[in-house]
């Protein structure tokens, strides 16, 4: 039992629980997967370019609270859910501060030309 309630304490620190409703692609959510933390979101603007229902975290439809608790919910007490979330593969060489700088500046240089 108190193995259990630890690992549920550990859970709800060690998770990004995304609730906004409008978002672009949060840094948030591409700093919570470079640390390998599972995340709980609403499926809302580019979230699911980096999010992958199911895979690294739970995706639900904007508003629905009740999918938000019971992701939570299920990563608390599926210990197994929870680490294969944490281990799942991203890739996230596209959000590099580096090539997306670099990028940035070659986007410019092509408008003023």
């Amino acid at each position: 039992m108190i193995t259990t309630v630890c690992f549920a304490i550990q859970v709800i620190t060690l998770t990004c629980i995304l609730t906004s409703l409008w978002e672009g692609l949060p840094c948030a959510l591409v700093e919570a997967r470079l640390q390998q933390l599972p995340v709980v979101s609403y499926d809302t603007g580019g979230i699911h370019e980096v999010i992958f229902d199911q895979q690294n975290g739970f995706l639900y439809k904007k508003g629905n609270w009740q999918g938000l608790a019971h992701g939570m919910r299920r990563l608390m007490t599926e210990q197994h859910l929870y680490q294969t979330f944490q281990q799942y593969p991203d890739r996230l060489e596209d959000y590099d501060i580096t090539r997306m700088v670099h990028d940035h500046l070659l986007l410019y240089k092509q408008l003023l030309s």
